[in-house]
């Protein structure tokens, strides 16, 4: 019969249809807002979190530093000491947030995946194939970022004992 092969999204279709504009509208501005507080009420618990594991990864660091033998610390800078407890617990805060984010990116993707799949095979393969090439074309400015970054934490590392021990 038509109306079975119509299936359950074309009925969907049709009952909205139906609906005076009013209602539609009315109602995405409530799934918009409902939204909207869901997303708040994420991203300030993700914050909490975030701050909470990033305080206690310090409040370890700074405890491990203080329990430490004389002898092991004495061989220490104490710029270096100061840059752990600062700028590594800081950088430590910013790679949390770009993992969540990461993994957020990573569950939206795999959702759109499955509906591109449901919809065209073909052109969701197609997308995936064109995303792995792109993926393997940019390894080598993956690679020098890498080293790039790995490079600049040493100055940095340098630039903060420069100033702490011209401080001191």
């Amino acid at each position: 019969t038509p109306d079975q092969a119509k299936g359950i999204l074309g009925n969907v279709v049709d009952f909205a249809a139906s609906l005076p504009t009013w209602s539609l509208l009315t109602a995405f501005v409530l799934m918009i807002a409902i939204r909207s507080a869901l997303t708040r009420w994420k991203d300030i618990q993700v914050n909490c979190l975030m701050h909470d594991y990033v305080n206690g990864l310090q409040s370890t660091l700074f405890a491990t530093v203080a329990g430490a033998k004389w002898s092991y610390l004495a061989t220490k800078r104490g710029a270096d000491l100061n840059h752990a407890l600062l700028a590594e617990i800081e950088r430590v805060h910013r790679a949390l947030a770009q993992l969540l984010y990461l993994t957020q990116t990573l569950i939206i993707l795999a959702m759109y995946s499955l509906v591109a799949l449901f919809v065209s095979p073909a052109m969701a393969l197609f997308g995936v194939g064109l995303g792995v090439a792109i993926l393997a074309t940019m390894t080598p400015i993956r690679r020098a970022a890498r080293v790039f970054g790995e490079a600049l934490s040493e100055r940095r590392v340098e630039q903060y004992r420069t100033v702490s021990e011209f401080l001191t």
